[in-house]
């Protein structure tokens, strides 16, 4: 990866703030350095997708009750990837297939 200049990080380390990453006041540069490479190597290896389709709540309620989902023993980081597949379906089909799945199960 790059260097950044002082001011990219300095910009970075805002933008980061006001997304939640705090910083202690104790913190050393080389510490908020290394935090903020680590923020922008996690971006850039996992960007975001948006696809156009989507479940509904209702579809995705019986998703997660036939997957188990609806129990407070589900791991956050499961939970969090079942949503996110759920709502970056890439097209029709896949949508129609799910949904046909989820009536399979009912």
């Amino acid at each position: 990866m790059a260097q950044l200049s002082q001011n990219e990080l300095e910009q970075i380390q805002s933008y980061l703030a006001q997304q939640g990453v705090t910083f202690n006041a104790t913190s050393t540069d080389a510490t908020k350095r290394e935090t903020i490479y680590a923020a922008v190597n996690q971006l850039t290896r996992n960007p975001a997708q948006v696809f156009g389709y989507r479940l509904d709540d209702f579809n995705f309620s019986r998703v997660a009750y036939h997957l188990g989902y609806n129990i407070a023993t589900v791991p956050a980081g499961d939970y969090a990837r079942l949503l996110e597949a759920s709502n970056s379906i890439p097209s029709e089909y896949y949508f129609d297939k799910i949904v046909q799945q989820i009536e399979r199960c009912e």
